[in-house]
């Protein structure tokens, strides 16, 4: 399994591959500073993360560049693979820079420069015990590493951009679905406790019993009340998948966007899901998180199979 990036992005102004990944970033063959961002650092950071505890090595089993974030995500774990089987270790950033520039970047020389500074931003987040460690030891500390702090530190992120976004939640979910602020506020107070205690994910809210749920799913077909409390047991993944979106998505898409992506989501689920279809104990509320989630990872333009938790 790879953690893929799937976005590309060019310079407005001189059509410059690269990827802007905070505000004080300007376009390194130009110098124009954009609007857009993309929150490349953590993402990058998951991805190493998941290479050395599966494979021990900054590499990984294998990875397919199949956008110009999956490039720049290659030339970093090479990168930074060499260092850690350096021996007699010279400063990072002098052992980067030299490695940098050896290789072939044609007409995008500019990118030497670009990757050598996100190398020195992602070097001061990881621990240093993953260039000395080696074999097992190196993948049992990466594995507590991936599923330990990197999890907890997107928690914290995820948990406080709710708490920034809840009056305008609200008011997005209060037009789309006619349910009470009461009822949205409940609904956001059980995702921010279930944050706090367990995955950054929620987990499906079943509806009673599995037969319960498949009358709930089948009268929502043609039924607005059934619909709107099948919506209503939702609402966390709604806002979860939405509010994940604005964080570590393109700057580009609002709130509101994300939001009616997950919403029309649940609609059209509901119209086309069929019991018999998945039988072999796949309710609703599982069916449409994985759905959705896939669904929604592609319009913000980190498709593939990236995980948050």
């Amino acid at each position: 399994m790879s953690l893929h990036l799937s976005y590309n992005h060019q310079c407005p102004k001189c059509k410059a591959y690269y990827i802007p990944y905070n505000e004080e970033v300007p376009c390194p063959n130009c110098g124009l500073i954009e609007k857009e961002r993309f929150n490349f650092i953590p993402q990058a950071l998951d991805s190493i993360a998941h290479n050395l505890s599966r494979a021990g090595t900054f590499l990984g089993l294998s990875w397919s560049t199949l956008s110009l974030a999956d490039h720049i995500l290659l030339n970093i774990f090479q990168a930074l693979e060499a260092f850690r089987q350096k021996e007699g270790k010279k400063d990072f950033a002098t052992f980067i820079k030299e490695i940098l520039s050896k290789a072939d970047w044609g007409e995008h020389k500019y990118l030497e420069k670009h990757i050598y500074s996100i190398l020195l931003r992602i070097y001061e987040e990881l621990p240093k015990e993953v260039f000395t460690l080696k074999g097992g030891e190196l993948k049992e500390y990466s594995e507590n590493l991936y599923f330990k702090y990197l999890p907890n530190k997107r928690r914290r992120e995820i948990e406080e951009e709710i708490k920034r976004n809840i009056p305008e939640i609200i008011r997005i979910l209060q037009n789309l679905t006619q349910i009470s602020e009461q009822g949205i506020r409940k609904e956001i107070e059980k995702l921010l406790k279930e944050i706090e205690t367990t995955d950054p994910f929620p987990d499906p809210s079943f509806i009673g019993t599995r037969e319960i749920e498949k009358e709930l799913v089948e009268k929502a077909k043609e039924d607005d009340e059934a619909k709107k409390e099948l919506i209503r047991v939702n609402l966390g993944l709604i806002i979860m998948l939405a509010v994940i979106g604005k964080r570590y998505g393109s700057q580009k898409l609002s709130l509101i966007d994300l939001i009616w992506e997950a919403f029309s989501g649940i609609l059209d689920l509901i119209q086309q899901f069929d019991f018999k279809k998945y039988s072999e104990g796949v309710g609703f509320s599982i069916y449409a998180r994985d759905k959705i989630q896939n669904n929604l990872l592609k319009f913000i333009g980190l498709e593939g199979d990236f995980r948050w938790d």
